[in-house]
């Protein structure tokens, strides 16, 4: 013991006084380190250009442009472009905090695993990283300014991150749910398509920086380091459009309506809206919203016979939220009833959503209600005999009930 506290404690103590002021244990050097918190991706026919977006620190009374954050390179290879964006920035990109993928248009054309592959194989991204598409290039969406956050990624996690019970109009994925759907047996996926809607406001004047590789957005500095004067008009976005994949092509688009009903599919219907354009409602036709408050639904494959079926039963509890009619204020209330024409237009408006999806489907050749994966799972001996016709013989039977919400006001 004496030992112990003679010689040995002290040793101790100085070895680790040692590795604290020499490697800080390992930490972080912020000075030499670009914590990434999105990732553009643009691809050409020769080459990938990647945008990343960095967190940089910042007063809360001082405005950094999205385009002062962001930095761009290009390579044959994500793997090169990203090495290229350390070498010529002197900074080491981090990407453990990177929770955003966007996919530019052009990268969406031919088959978009090429690119996802790496994202799958990869371990310095995390692969739960949410993934979606983009009208134009991924870097221009990064360029964006938006009045929603100083951070336009930000601004687009929170649309696309919503509560994962109330985002019934979001189809949100991240890497290893698309990774997973590819790698099943039906090879089909989808991700949300974002686009941008002007605001009608104008931002202060942009600038950006950007490595070698080439960086920069509209109304920014360009290449000569010469900083635009004129203000880029504010943004917000729409994710409620979905693009739909078919072994790693891209096969067909989804309304927002569509995007509604595919969602009920997986998700709880907690703050679901169904808009009735012309419904008979007070002795007037009229738009009615119509709010799903519960819900039982079935997704399944069967045979009826020896006849494939597809079934989708749902019972859902309806309320109306508002119509352009003079209604009684107690005929909007949750507790009051809703008209049986009301209900009909409701089921009728969810078949016709359903079965066009299920058509765009069959005539995809694209199995996004995972028909393949259920035939392998539960009639296994029947699968290589119909697999590859399975899609065009199963038909679509739809059970679809609305009652009107019963509970009381308390």
């Amino acid at each position: 013991m004496k030992f112990l506290r003679t010689y040995f404690l002290p040793i101790m103590i100085a070895f680790a006084m040692l590795l604290f002021f020499t490697h800080d244990f390992g930490l972080i050097d912020i000075e030499h380190t670009a914590i990434i918190v999105a990732m553009g991706v643009d691809k050409t026919d020769e080459e990938y250009e990647i945008s990343t977006q960095i967190a940089i620190p910042q007063a809360t009374t001082q405005n950094v442009s999205n385009n002062d954050s962001l930095i761009s390179a290009k390579g044959k290879t994500i793997a090169e472009a990203l090495d290229k964006i350390a070498v010529n920035t002197g900074w080491y990109p981090l990407f453990a905090f990177c929770n955003l993928i966007i996919l530019g248009e052009n990268t969406l054309e031919g088959d978009i695993m090429d690119t996802v592959n790496f994202f799958i194989r990869t371990d310095r991204i995390p692969d739960s990283a949410t993934i979606c598409g983009c009208e134009g290039t991924a870097k221009d969406l990064l360029s964006t300014n938006t009045p929603l956050d100083s951070v336009s990624s930000f601004a687009l996690q929170k649309i696309l991150q919503q509560d994962y019970a109330r985002m019934d109009r979001i189809a949100n994925v991240n890497v290893k749910q698309f990774a997973e759907k590819f790698l099943s047996k039906s090879e089909s996926g989808y991700l949300p398509y974002v686009t941008t809607v002007k605001s009608g406001e104008k931002s202060e004047s942009g600038s950006s920086v950007g490595s070698s590789g080439g960086s920069g957005g509209s109304g920014g500095q360009g290449e000569n380091g010469q900083s635009g004067e004129k203000g880029d008009e504010s943004s917000v976005y729409d994710a409620s459009n979905t693009v739909v994949f078919s072994k790693g092509r891209k096969v067909f688009s989804l309304t927002p309506e569509e995007t509604l009903m595919l969602n009920l599919k997986s998700k709880n219907s907690i703050d679901t809206f169904i808009e009735l354009d012309e419904v008979n409602y007070e002795g007037k036709i009229t738009p009615v919203l119509i709010e799903i408050e519960n819900s039982k639904k079935e997704y399944y494959f069967d045979f009826n016979g020896e006849k494939p079926v597809y079934n989708i039963k749902m019972n859902l509890y309806c309320r109306i939220v508002s119509a352009n009619a003079n209604a009684p204020v107690s005929e909007l209330y949750p507790s009051a009833k809703v008209p049986d024409n009301v209900l009909e237009a409701t089921e009728k408006k969810i078949k016709e959503t359903l079965t066009s999806i299920y058509k765009k489907s069959q005539l995809g050749s694209c199995d996004l209600f995972g028909i393949k994966d259920e035939l392998y799972k539960y009639h296994y001996k029947k699968y290589d005999g119909l697999k590859d016709d399975i899609l065009s013989a199963t038909a679509l039977n739809l059970e679809i009930t609305c009652h009107s919400k019963t509970t009381t006001r308390h």
